[in-house]
């Protein structure tokens, strides 16, 4: 595996893909009937990160939220996408291991899916790194397992929690002296139920 937060793993894996690419054209020209003349024209400018580094936060979003389906106060999202993990590197996955608890292990052992018509809430506190007063994260660094970050790391999600971390700053700046935490959280639900967002 390669390593999120290195420039040059990063490079390497991108490089790694266009050389699989490479060998994969004369193959799909061989053996799939119409793709004789097939020509490369581009490949992605960036590789895709699944996970790398997530807060700590002053919540952690856990297995048996998902599972439960739960709905906290403070939701500023909602979520129905199913667990999607892929194999960590052997490094990742005994750090991970070592932190995780037994309902974290066994929806990695597992794919998990939602019901149908079923979601459960993504708390603002998920937001907040513990300790700093004037900070809101959002986007696939929540503060959540591993194997949830699997479900809420996907973009509907990510838009989501952009546009609450974006009108909570709006707030803060505006009436707490960027203090994060004095916010209204009800207000923040209110402008983005106004938006047309899901919170029941």
């Amino acid at each position: 595996g390669k390593r999120s937060t290195d420039a040059g793993s990063l490079s390497e894996a991108e490089r790694e893909g266009r050389r699989v690419v490479q060998k994969l054209l004369p193959f799909l020209r061989k053996y799939v009937p119409g793709q004789e003349g097939l020509c490369l024209v581009s490949t992605g400018p960036r590789i895709g990160v699944r996970e790398s580094r997530r807060i700590v936060g002053d919540y952690r979003l856990t297995v048996d939220d998902y599972l439960s389906c739960r709905t906290f106060p403070d939701d500023i999202a909602r979520n129905a996408y199913f667990i999607d993990l892929h194999a960590a590197s052997s490094e990742t996955a005994a750090r991970a291991k070592s932190i995780s608890d037994a309902e974290n292990e066994r929806a990695e052992r597992r794919h998990y899916e939602l019901p149908p018509g079923e979601s459960h809430g993504i708390p603002f506190r998920c937001l907040l790194p513990q300790g700093v007063r004037n900070l809101i994260v959002a986007g696939r660094c929540l503060s959540a397992d591993r194997a949830v970050q699997g479900a809420v790391r996907v973009m509907p999600v990510c838009f989501a929690l952009g546009e609450a971390a974006g009108i909570a700053a709006a707030f803060a700046a505006r009436h707490t002296n960027g203090d994060i935490r004095l916010i209204e959280v009800e207000a923040v639900r209110m402008r983005l139920r106004k938006n047309g967002a899901y919170l029941p």
